[in-house]
Parts: structure tokens; sequence; C-alpha cells
């Protein structure tokens, strides 16, 4: 198995965890998704996996690698965490 470790910009609590998490294991190839929100990192654990693949996945949903932020990221960062607060269960 292998493994990527992306280290993102807004990742703040539990929602962002949540909708993180739900989103990659969407992923084919996608078996494990450990995230350490106080080092804002994300795990990816699986099969042939592309790390272009998942930074594009993050940033679109508003959680770039660090240090890449811009504010339509920050507010689509936002969004992903309350979604993840509501729908989490």
């Amino acid at each position: 198995m292998q493994s990527v470790r992306i280290i993102v910009d807004n990742l703040k609590c539990g929602g962002c965890e949540h909708s993180i998490k739900r989103r990659l294991l969407l992923e084919d190839r996608v078996k494990n998704v450990d995230i350490e929100i106080e080092n804002s990192l994300v795990i990816i654990k699986g099969k042939a996996l592309n790390e272009n693949h998942f930074i594009d996945i993050l940033t679109s949903m508003g959680y770039p690698p660090k240090g890449s932020t811009n504010l339509l990221q920050s507010v689509k960062s936002y969004v992903s965490c309350a979604i993840g607060k509501w729908s989490k269960s």
C-alpha cells in the first residue's frame, strides 16, 4: 500500500476533516484517509496514488497545499467545513 502526505491550508475542525475524508474515499484507489487537524496533514493510503490528483481535489475544496491559499479557497474551505459539520453522522 502506498501513502501520500499533503500539508494543507484552511484545515480547521472536524467538519473539514469529515468533508475531506468523504470526498477522498470516493476515489477507487483510496483505501483509507487519516487527517491530523493540529498539523494540517492529510494522509491518503491506497494503491497507485497520484499526489497531484489529490492536490487538485483538495484545492478545489478550499484546502490547497500549505502557503498557497487565496481568498476564494478560504471561502470554499468554510463551505466544506460547514457541510462536513452538517452532514456528519
